[in-house]
């Protein structure tokens, strides 16, 4: 098998697998998910709180960093 191949999922990229068109989708619907709701958190003042808000909306882009990483740059612990 060549280092290209597919079907064997043995890349010369570092043994990392491509991303599935359902692992992409995944990712997509996470995303806007995790975007719809800070959003709408803000937009629409559901939190009197500024400093919460704040924190709300970090930790839903910490988390949209960490789907980023997995769905579309693939990386997971067993990536090298």
């Amino acid at each position: 098998m060549s280092a290209h191949d597919h079907a064997g999922h043995d890349h010369a990229h570092g043994g990392a697998a491509h991303g599935s068109l359902r692992g992409y989708l995944i990712g997509f619907f996470l995303s806007v998910i995790l975007t719809a709701i800070p959003f709408w958190l803000v937009m629409d003042g559901v939190i009197d709180n500024k400093q919460a808000t704040a924190v709300i909306v970090m930790a839903f882009a910490v988390v949209q960093i960490i789907v980023h990483m997995i769905f579309f740059l693939h990386m997971n612990p067993a990536s090298e």
